[in-house]
């Protein structure tokens, strides 16, 4: 396990960039470069590694021509940049993704209040016929998000699905991109550490479709907005429905002593020393932007019947 971390540790992956000078053509100024994000840098890459050069990297506004490394203008097809590939280490990628942080998707009420039972039943009944591995249900899954957004017409929507979003345990640099900072009480919803799948450095725990919360207190600052939510407890169906999709998952060490894992700040500015001191994780949601942070700092903890655990959340907006 040990040696699998440090090879992904050292594994290169690629970054494309554009040439964001405010002339791209001239050979007089200084070279400026600007990172695609994620996604597009992930579209790009698969475009690149396929087996036609010369068909066009479709982007929400640009295509780009990996056979001449230019970016050309839906708009305007004589508006062109030039790009390059550039292989980077995980190390390297300490930065955090700003686009996960931009103006989330507005808030929808869902048709019933299953929290992901029905789901569940269905996928439950449909996997009784089938033998299939889980990694192939997931396949099968995307796939068909794909087919459904073809048939739609929202072929590159489907691809670039912004709404679904991942969070940093990085405290201090998160805390740079928003004004709103979610303190969330999480004893009772741990969510899923999905760490080894993903393909960013950053630790990540996946909270399912369905989980909710409810606000307790609401705080605010001339910088900044302290809102205190507490998860409700998962339903029955949750953990089975979501390990469905996900089978890897690290152990979890939980505090032996209540009162040291439900430990809370007297004030909200002991939150920056108090939350360095955690273990941290990451969540995902598809309708809001997290930052969580988990507080079972004590290595020496390991009572499974105790699963008190304080997050610490970030909610940019912009």
């Amino acid at each position: 396990m040990v040696s699998q971390m440090i090879n992904s540790a050292d594994q290169l992956r690629a970054q494309w960039y554009w040439k964001s000078n405010s002339d791209s053509w001239s050979t007089n100024e200084k070279e400026e470069w600007t990172k695609y994000s994620d996604i597009e840098s992930a579209i790009i890459e698969e475009a690149f590694n396929g087996k036609n050069k010369t068909k066009l990297a479709d982007l929400d506004n640009y295509l780009i021509n990996l056979y001449k490394s230019i970016q050309i203008s839906k708009s305007d097809p004589n508006k062109q940049r030039q790009i390059k590939r550039v292989l980077i280490g995980r190390n390297e990628t300490q930065g955090l993704r700003e686009q996960r942080f931009f103006q989330p998707p507005g808030l929808s009420k869902t048709f019933n209040s299953d929290m992901g039972k029905d789901a569940y039943n269905f996928l439950s009944q449909w996997k009784k016929d089938k033998k299939l591995s889980d990694a192939e249900i997931v396949k099968q899954a995307a796939n068909g998000i794909i087919i459904e957004g073809k048939q739609l017409h929202k072929h590159c929507q489907s691809r670039c699905w912004d709404g679904f979003t991942s969070t940093t345990k990085n405290h201090e640099k998160a805390q740079t991109f928003g004004n709103i900072l979610f303190i969330i009480d999480a004893a009772r919803n741990r969510g899923i550490d999905i760490t080894e799948l993903s393909h960013y450095d950053e630790e990540e725990v996946l909270l399912p479709p369905g989980t909710s919360f409810t606000i307790s207190k609401l705080e605010k600052t001339q910088q900044h907005t302290y809102i205190y939510l507490q998860l409700s407890q998962s339903p029955p169906a949750a953990s089975p429905f979501i390990q469905l999709l996900v089978t890897s998952s690290s152990s979890d060490e939980h505090c032996c002593d209540p009162m040291t894992c439900n430990l809370v700040p007297s004030n909200i500015w002991e939150m920056d020393e108090w939350a360095r001191d955690w273990h941290s994780s990451l969540a995902a949601s598809s309708s809001i932007h997290l930052l969580v942070t988990s507080a079972s700092s004590d290595d020496n903890c390991r009572d499974q019947s105790d699963l008190s655990t304080r997050t610490s959340v970030h909610l940019g907006h912009g």
